[in-house]
């Protein structure tokens, strides 16, 4: 096997790998999010500053979680250009 054959299987199963791992914390992070903005929507004594404060954190993380992503797609992408296939 050619030493760039070798490579190109190697970042498409690094890829893969990726978006798999990436897929499952998006859902552990989403159902997080929904627990935990049930109990304090559902908390009386939890005054709004903090809810917002709340809201502000699952919007950061969550922008981050998808920056994360572009970012990394456009690696492996620049990668692909590299090589000149889809790995």
């Amino acid at each position: 096997m050619e030493p760039k054959e070798l490579f190109v299987k190697a970042v498409g199963f690094q890829k893969e790998n990726f978006e798999k791992t990436y897929n499952y914390f998006t859902k552990i992070q989403e159902q997080a999010e929904q627990k935990v903005n049930a109990f304090v929507e559902g908390t009386a004594f939890i005054p709004g500053p903090a809810k917002e404060l709340y809201k502000q954190w699952a919007d950061t993380a969550r922008s981050g979680r998808e920056a994360l992503k572009k970012y990394a797609d456009e690696g492996y992408q620049g990668i692909e250009t590299y090589l000149g296939t889809t790995a």
